[in-house]
């Protein structure tokens, strides 16, 4: 085996042939597997390959190693087997229109709600990247509002962008954020949550409805999400209602 520490590429060699490859990337201590390469009929390599590979980003460094999988790729398949999963990409294709419950709303967020809702919404999200990935808090923090700054550049007047309060009964449960026509057709839920106090009422299940129209009204045909690997009740109620996996990105220093 030879690997080129620079540029992070991994190659296992047979006779003087490679018969795979792996090239990392990221900044520590997250890393990444940007491309894998296993020579035709050759999975016999691949634990050997993952081993490398693992030994290679923990001595850099890395506390991450992640890789993401799709579906149909049996190769990155069989080399996340057993490691824990950080997250999956769901897609829904939008053929009805949905059913909402009576007296489930959803309404534009006001100028002084989005203040509070922002610092709020940045201080989880950079808590749970802390709690997927680890690393600093004020780092953390400080990528969480570049990201909303990009992703919300001209605040609720953001070109393709449904950003509002949920209600139920006239009450204020949550809040919901889709963009859209994110890629050609499709919606994306990029934040859904039920306040604390309102959950187990099936006001989750109702949010999404709510995305569901909000994406058919703009005339995307498919909504896509990102729910991470912890979220088992999230990731439950995707697919009950309808979403299948795209990919799925795991962490290949951690066991499942």
């Amino acid at each position: 085996m030879s690997s080129t520490p620079e540029a992070r590429s991994l190659v296992l060699r047979e006779d003087g042939e490679p018969v795979a490859e792996a090239e990392l990337g990221g900044d520590l201590p997250v890393l990444h597997v940007e491309r894998l390469w296993v020579g035709p009929g050759r999975l016999d390599v691949l634990g050997t390959l993952a081993g490398w590979v693992r030994d290679h980003a923990a001595g850099s460094g890395a506390t991450v190693l992640e890789l993401e999988v799709p579906v149909d790729d049996p190769v990155r398949t069989a080399l996340a087997d057993g490691t824990r999963l950080l997250g999956e990409r769901m897609t829904k294709p939008l053929t009805a229109e949905p059913q909402i419950r009576p007296g489930f709303a959803w309404r534009v967020m006001t100028p002084e709600e989005l203040g509070p809702w922002q610092e709020r919404s940045v201080a989880v999200y950079a808590q749970d990247g802390l709690d997927g990935f680890g690393g600093d808090l004020e780092l953390a923090l400080a990528d969480a509002r570049e990201d909303f700054a990009r992703l919300l550049p001209d605040g609720l007047g953001t070109a393709d962008t449904s950003l509002g309060v949920l209600e139920a009964d006239g009450v204020p449960v949550g809040h919901l954020w889709v963009r859209h026509h994110r890629a050609p057709g499709m919606s994306y839920v990029y934040d859904v949550e039920v306040d604390e106090v309102h959950r187990g009422r099936g006001h989750g299940r109702s949010a999404m409805l709510v995305a569901e129209r909000l994406a058919r009204e703009a005339g995307d045909e498919v909504l896509g999400l990102h729910v991470f690997g912890w979220n088992v009740v999230a990731r439950s109620l995707y697919r009950s209602l309808g979403y299948t996996l795209v990919s799925s990105t795991h962490d290949l220093l951690a066991p499942a």
